[in-house]
């Protein structure tokens, strides 16, 4: 009788760690700090638990001050809560974390703040944040990682007029970047300065990457006028549809079109959708997968040039001046042009590789050096196609 109670303790036992093992996330979930708590703080960690918030069941959640590399402890750092009569928001019901003590830390300023899950085995999303720079000198840089890899980046700009902001994935948080995450850095784009940022309201939801879907692939290129995006997806099952988002400053986005999806089967399907009504100047394009249940997957972003106007190298002075000519490209595809000045015997004397942002840029080759003469200046596009001209020196 004793084995047998053993025995079904035994297999009870195992049971529960099993289940407990497998335990879910327990997301969404609003970490509002509301009081300090020096007693867990004092290591320079806040936990999800700490400061009147709850334990979230499956993700243990750090926030910490980082040093200059922005991901280790900050030596001697501690976390402190402050209302408003501290932080001295124009919200007089402001309240945060920040980072402390305030003798070595906040009253100076820190080089980074972190978000993290101490087990990059279990990430989140994180859906909106409260966030106030209370010492205001900085644009802060967000970036999201997973498993030590980069996700995104956004810069945020804090308020001039001293009110915290909250961003959200409406916003400045782009789903793309903060949707399947372990850990985010906030850090001032300047380098080698610091900042007094303030945190609070934290909104995570579970992990949203997980659909059964992959992005093999999201391009897109331009068709006369137009811009031809196209995406490939992998493992394509119980996928509903497809929005095309599209944004002229790569942070918030707008659906511009939806496709059905049209494989449910697991297999691997091919997209394509034409702009026709193409933004000046620069586009991002990403697309959003949204399955039978209403989750939805990003791809990842990509970026495209339309000038208004027709492309152009312009190269002058000709005749040379000084032994140097300019080269103006108004409305150029963006990448690498090769520039070699050949003479008339075709030896090439010269070779310059230009890297060109999409749009127009300035650059000056310099051959004063050379015999004066008759000279070809050959230009190799990214596309690989060639433009030639004669230039007298």
């Amino acid at each position: 009788m004793k084995n047998f109670n053993l025995s079904f303790l035994l297999s009870i036992s195992l049971l529960f760690l099993c289940i407990t093992s497998r335990a879910q996330v327990n997301l969404p979930y609003t970490l509002s700090f509301s009081s300090d708590d020096p007693a867990h703080w004092a290591d320079g960690i806040a936990q999800d638990g700490d400061g009147g918030t709850s334990k979230i069941n499956g993700l243990s959640l750090q926030i910490y001050t980082a040093a200059a590399d922005h991901t280790t402890l900050y030596a001697g750092s501690t976390i402190v809560w402050h209302d408003n009569s501290y932080l001295a928001s124009s919200t007089g019901s402001y309240t945060a974390i920040t980072s402390g003590p305030d003798i070595t830390a906040t009253d100076n300023g820190v080089p980074a703040m972190v978000i993290k899950s101490s087990d990059n085995t279990v990430n989140f999303f994180l859906k909106s944040i409260e966030l106030y720079d209370w010492g205001y000198s900085n644009v802060i840089t967000i970036e999201t990682y997973d498993n030590g890899s980069l996700v995104g980046s956004v810069d945020f700009t804090p308020d001039p007029s001293f009110f915290p902001l909250t961003v959200s994935q409406s916003d400045l948080l782009n789903p793309a970047f903060f949707s399947n995450i372990d850990e985010i850095r906030f850090f001032p784009k300047a380098p080698n300065t610091v900042f007094n940022l303030s945190m609070n309201n934290i909104s995570l939801q579970a992990a949203s990457g997980t659909l059964p879907i992959t992005f093999s692939n999201i391009s897109a290129r331009q068709q006369n006028k137009d811009i031809l995006v196209e995406w490939k997806v992998d493992n394509e099952a119980g996928i509903q549809k497809y929005d095309v988002e599209r944004s002229s400053g790569g942070q918030a986005f707008t659906a511009v079109a939806t496709q059905m999806a049209t494989v449910d089967n697991g297999g691997a399907a091919i997209y394509h959708w034409l702009d026709q009504n193409v933004l000046p100047g620069n586009s991002f394009y990403r697309i959003k997968s949204t399955d039978m249940n209403g989750r939805a997957a990003y791809s990842s972003v990509i970026k495209m040039y339309s000038g208004s106007a027709n492309p152009e190298l312009l190269i002058y002075p000709n005749p040379a001046q000084g032994g140097a000519v300019h080269l103006q490209m108004k409305n150029m595809p963006g990448g690498t042009y090769y520039v070699n000045l050949v003479n008339t015997a075709g030896q090439v004397l010269l070779t310059k590789a230009i890297t060109h942002e999409a749009g127009s840029s300035y650059e000056t080759l310099d051959f004063s050096n050379l015999a004066k003469g008759v000279y070809i200046l050959d230009v190799v596009h990214p596309d690989h196609s060639k433009s030639k001209s004669t230039i007298v020196y």
